[in-house]
């Protein structure tokens, strides 16, 4: 059976990935478009398919939730877990205009990935205006986060319902200087979609059910439902894209200039789950090959059960090694979380585990069968072992590979 093929759009041939960025950085229109309103009711119906508009090079979307959640408990108040509003979606999928799917993740990994990203919480601010007598550390009187931004109260009291509100980032480029995954979408027969499931278990009952896990829950301690949703969505994209005309040609009849390397390249993040873990033995996650690796992620739970997560007391080594073993490097769970506070300037909650490779990407094709080792000393029925990957590949190969399995 043939193997389905990305096809290249239409652009001039003899033109670098950096010079065509330059020239469409600077001759462009950079749009922030609302391509979608509405209101969706999870209780009812937990997925929303949002089209994006077949225009420009897309380099990311936003989406905006503002959601109404109600806690049915009439004994237990709900507080807010540690993924909290992270979690409103569980899941986050974008199939381009080859219908290739690029992301299958979630809104934790979407959060946790924006985050590393920029050094700093996503969408976050700091407590900057501090006061020591009559001196300030800024000029204007501001409070921290005096912005709504981002709410969500820290208790949700037993029969009451609450209003929260979160921002994601679905990112299609990889930065802004960066364009390898950019899509181009200007085309009439372009189709994709932006799918969003949202979290029908943002209450886990943890009173009532100690064992409920709550890693992907948005509040624990009483039941309760995700009632409604606002939804707002905002497609960022350069538009009017330069044309090539130095062979005399109109405009209109001309090709764009364009980042063909960047576009026959795609960004994605996806998820996996490791279970059978066993005590006193090493659990591993492997990478796949032809790809670009960026960053990974490991959430382990011991018990697959409320306070399973701990602050590394459940973990011998984490290390990532060969196919024969040799490592690449070995250490403890405090070290890993000290590499993130030098890369975040804070932690990352309890279980989580940052492994960066951004300044120096792991190619699978130079590393071979590279593997992520997790050696734990205590391990349930239940222990699990949630991975989430960033990594870039060729689509033509990346097409082929999957349809070769």
């Amino acid at each position: 059976m043939p193997v389905a093929q990305y096809r290249q759009p239409q652009g001039t041939p003899n033109v670098s990935d950096s010079q065509a960025i330059a020239i469409i950085k600077q001759k462009a229109i950079s749009r922030l478009m609302n391509i979608y309103n509405g209101t969706s009711f999870p209780v009812q119906q937990s997925d929303l398919y949002v089209y994006p508009q077949s225009v420009g090079l897309i380099k990311r979307f936003y989406v905006v939730l503002t959601a109404t959640l109600t806690n049915t408990s009439a004994v237990n108040d709900a507080t807010l877990t540690d993924g909290g509003i992270a979690n409103l979606l569980s899941n986050v999928r974008f199939y381009d205009t080859q219908q290739f799917l690029r992301h299958d993740t979630t809104g934790l990994h979407l959060t946790l990935v924006s985050s590393l990203k920029r050094n700093r919480p996503f969408a976050g601010g700091a407590d900057w205006n501090q006061r020591n007598g009559n001196s300030v550390s800024e000029m204007l009187n501001v409070a921290p986060a005096s912005w709504g931004i981002l709410d969500a109260p820290a208790t949700i009291a037993k029969n009451t319902t609450a209003t929260v509100r979160a921002i994601f980032e679905v990112p299609i480029a990889y930065s802004d200087r960066d364009f390898r995954g950019i899509l181009f979408a200007q085309s009439v027969n372009a189709t994709m979609s932006l799918y969003l499931q949202f979290n029908q278990n943002a209450f886990v009952d943890t009173t009532t059910t100690p064992t409920l896990d709550d890693t992907f829950a948005c509040y624990k301690g009483a039941s309760g439902t995700f009632t409604s949703t606002q939804v707002a969505v905002y497609q960022d994209f350069y538009d009017q894209l330069p044309r090539d005309t130095s062979k005399g040609g109109s405009p209109e009849n001309s090709p764009y200039i364009l980042p063909n390397s960047s576009l026959s390249t795609a960004y994605m993040l996806t998820r996996s789950t490791t279970s059978g873990i066993v005590p006193n033995q090493e659990s591993y996650i492997s990478y796949q090959n032809f790809r670009l690796y960026m960053s990974r992620f490991l959430i382990y739970n011991n018990s697959g059960q409320t306070g399973g997560r701990t602050f590394g007391t459940d973990i011998q080594y984490l290390r990532e090694i060969s196919a024969n073993f040799a490592p690449y490097f070995q250490y403890d769970p405090l070290f890993a979380a000290f590499r993130t506070r030098e890369i975040l300037t804070h932690d990352l909650p309890a279980g989580y585990y940052y492994f960066p490779a951004r300044f120096k990407p792991i190619y699978t094709t130079q590393t071979g069968n590279r593997l992520t080792g997790l050696y734990p000393t205590a391990a349930g029925n239940g222990a699990y072992i949630t991975a989430y990957d960033e990594y870039m590949g060729n689509q033509n190969v990346l097409m082929g590979a999957a349809s070769a399995v």
